[in-house]
């Protein structure tokens, strides 16, 4: 400190000639009880090299740095050496990416020449500078809001915002600098969200192309942000950020940081659910939810569901199975692409070409395909709507609805009509001449929020096709509605803990005994929460009456 004195005394020049000739070095000291941040970076790189372990070690460091945790609580929480991540923090402080709360400056008498090259961040809601950037594509997890130390009342109770985002670009030059912090960093912590709904609170609308799905997403987000903020405080952390700490690390951090979880929707394949038992988590709780062996578990607990055929990887499929001949259309789902869905009568050809790389889920579709044959059923659902004639009033919601505790959670259910009424027929005259082509579509991205039947509808022309969980970014409309849901039940509330809880495990536990029963695996996990990554089936498995078979021989079946 008397050598910080001296030079601090000196003139600015001084300085700066000493520094360039060597003689004069840098450090930042870190102590165990300080307070580090990591701004919204500008200029950021970051090269990385596969296999270097100091390099390995600096990221994880970074990814789990809190301005509400200390460093030698940093220490313990990555259970890494309290000196290693010292020295860490002092890099990231040196470079400009990361800065003390307290820097032990303040006190300090400064030359007059300091004064036009000192930055002095500010401590308040305003300590991140608002920065211009875009966003560019939302896919996978939404959000996380967890829990603080209970033990400690002075610590507040903070929600994170999970997003696993695939690709954030520049698309939109004003939101580069969250968009790089979130994807390098993987967090944007409370503070920051201030200037980042700024932000987007700044884009324009686009009325056509990429432009338009693009500005909806940042506008639903900012949605999202501002419902789930509301009562309590939010970060909004990239969930593939977390994977360069190992899982029980993750566990400790998250479950050291936040007070609740609540997912992106819908997930795809490669997504990053967190499997987390201490607090609630709405959203994908564990990475076989996102997978074709949920669909089944959900047809076989309601006992109904669109005709469905499971093929292993490396099958060949001489003809169209029997039971999907009727069809007009058949949706095909692979883990790696997206869904789509093609005429049954010239399905074979590329059926067996996905087959050679990827596990294939095929089912029965609607007849139309221009996405009136979805409906959206939101949960946790309004009982003013639960009345005759409402969708919320399909048996197989109001079975699934109890089976799952989906009150406790939120998300929405996805309704297939597999019968075309004599309106749908008039309205899609056009539009069938073309169904001869194959269309991508995945019908979990379709919303259509209509409540009732039709006059010449009923309820059994409508089967659940899918369930997902969390927080829909694609569709204003219908994260609005379960945003309010949200609100008015009370769902982040801690009173509400361990029924989500009480959901979650009895969803994981008997969706893997399920898979367990279809798949042979050589390892039983030690615990119903333990990270898993799931795996296609070895047999044909089919979904036909209520019920699941194995299918032994396509050729002959």
């Amino acid at each position: 400190m008397k050598v910080l004195n001296w030079l601090v005394l000196l003139m600015q020049s001084w300085c700066k000639k000493l520094y360039n000739r060597g003689l004069a070095y840098l450090e930042v000291p870190v102590n165990d009880d300080d307070y580090i941040y990591v701004p919204t970076l500008d200029g950021f790189v970051m090269n990385r090299v596969l296999g270097d372990y100091f390099e390995n070690l600096l990221y994880q460091i970074f990814v789990a740095i809190d301005e509400q945790t200390t460093v030698r609580e940093l220490s313990e929480t990555l259970n890494i050496d309290l000196q290693l991540v010292k020295n860490a923090i002092s890099v990231f402080c040196r470079l400009g990416f990361a800065k003390k709360r307290i820097t032990g400056l303040e006190n300090l008498a400064l030359h007059v020449t300091w004064a036009s090259h000192m930055i002095i961040p500010e401590m308040d809601e305003d300590s991140t500078t608002a920065i211009t950037t875009d966003l560019s594509d939302f896919s996978t997890t939404l959000v996380s809001p967890s829990g603080a130390d209970e033990d400690d009342e002075n610590e507040s109770n903070t929600d994170g915002l999970i997003m696993n985002h695939d690709v954030l670009t520049a698309s939109f030059t004003s939101l580069k600098n969250h968009a790089v912090t979130l994807f390098e960093v993987g967090k944007l912590n409370d503070e920051s969200l201030d200037s980042f709904v700024e932000e987007l609170q700044n884009v324009k609308l686009f009325m056509e192309g990429e432009a338009q799905r693009y500005s909806e997403h940042a506008q639903t987000l900012l949605l999202t942000i501002l419902a789930l903020r509301n009562s309590s405080e939010l970060d909004l952390i990239r969930g593939e950020s977390l994977l360069s700490l190992d899982h029980p690390t993750r566990l400790r951090l998250i479950n050291k940081t936040y007070r609740c979880l609540v997912s992106m929707a819908p997930l795809n394949g490669e997504a990053c659910p967190l499997s987390v038992t201490s607090i609630p988590h709405f959203g994908t709780v564990i990475p076989e939810v996102v997978s074709s062996w949920f669909r089944l578990f959900l047809y076989f607990t309601l006992g109904d569901g669109p005709v469905s055929l499971y093929i292993p990887k490396g099958s060949r499929i001489p003809v169209i199975p029997c039971a999907l001949r009727r069809c007009k259309h058949l949706l095909i789902t692979s883990a790696s692409h997206e869904p789509v869905i093609i005429p049954a009568d010239n399905c074979l050809i590329q059926l067996n070409d996905m087959l050679q790389t990827h596990a294939v889920f095929v089912q029965e579709y609607s007849a139309v395909i221009d996405d009136s044959e979805i409906v959206s059923v939101p949960f946790p659902f309004s009982e003013s709507r639960s009345t005759d004639g409402h969708f919320s009033s399909h048996p197989s919601v109001l079975k699934l609805r109890k089976k799952l505790g989906l009150n406790s959670l939120c998300g929405y259910l996805t309704l297939l009509c597999r019968k075309k009424t004599t309106d749908w027929e008039e309205q899609s005259e056009k539009k069938r001449k073309g169904s001869s082509m194959t269309v991508s579509k995945d019908p979990r991205k379709i919303a259509n929020l209509r409540v009732h039947l039709r006059d010449d509808e009923k309820y059994a022309d409508y089967t659940l096709l899918d369930c997902v969980f969390g927080v829909p970014l694609f569709h204003e409309q219908l994260n609005r509605v379960i945003c309010q849901r949200i609100k008015d039940c009370e769902l982040l509330d801690p009173k509400n803990s361990n029924m989500v809880e009480f959901a979650n495990r009895d969803l994981v536990q008997s969706l893997r005994e399920l898979i367990n029963k279809y798949q042979t695996s050589e390892e039983e996990p030690a615990s119903v929460w333990e990270i898993s990554r799931w795996s296609p089936p070895s047999q044909t498995l089919l979904f036909q009456n209520g019920e699941i078979s194995v299918v032994d021989d396509l050729q002959i079946w």
